[in-house]
């Protein structure tokens, strides 16, 4: 590699790891579109792409993602109506379900 091109990608990579850390980021509660509570983009929108670009048909990656965000939040309503809850875990925090 070009000593120009590697001295251009370090450069790059230390202002995006520095707006990375600098930037406030809120990856939880983001997106309240179509009446969805808040949730967490990674795991139900992420996982929903993923799984349809793996070969899922849509009704399982919605499925997987609705899934994959209860257990964040206990009870979740994904687009297309699928719900998951979770039952007899036990939680701490803000999502408890022993009445913390």
């Amino acid at each position: 590699m070009k000593r120009k091109t590697l001295f251009v990608l370090t450069w790059v990579s230390t202002i995006v790891l520095i707006l990375c850390w600098v930037l406030p980021t809120n990856a939880f509660n983001e997106f309240y579109r179509n009446g969805l509570r808040g949730h967490s983009t990674f795991h139900y929108e992420f996982t929903r792409t993923l799984m349809r670009g793996a070969g899922f048909s849509p009704e399982l990656a919605e499925q997987i993602a609705v899934t994959n965000q209860a257990v964040d939040s206990v009870n979740f309503t994904g687009y297309t109506g699928t719900n998951v809850r979770l039952r007899k875990t036990l939680r701490q925090g803000q999502y408890s379900t022993l009445g913390f």
